[in-house]
């Protein structure tokens, strides 16, 4: 994968919110990302700027994945368990 050199420039100039989004992100929710983009409140910040969009939204997908297999999945296998195993009104 070719590095994005918008987004590098971008990333070395606001090194400390970069580093909240993905750590965020990545421990709490995938949906966090949109940080990245999001003018929120119209701070530079989050005002990333990107030469290939597709690079990121290909490394978000890829995070979502990851969020899905290890969060998601096994919330809903133990649900599963629950409702299959434990009888009502336990």
């Amino acid at each position: 994968m070719k590095p994005d050199s918008a987004f590098k420039y971008w990333e070395e100039e606001y090194e400390d919110s970069t580093m909240l989004i993905v750590f965020a992100g990545f421990f709490m929710n995938f949906k966090i990302h949109r940080m990245f983009y999001s003018r929120w409140w119209g701070k530079r910040e989050y005002e990333a700027v990107f030469t290939d969009e597709i690079m990121f939204y290909r490394s978000v997908m890829f995070s979502s994945c990851v969020y899905i297999i290890t969060c998601i999945l096994p919330i809903l296998i133990s649900t599963i368990f629950v409702v299959w195993y434990v009888p009502y009104g336990y």
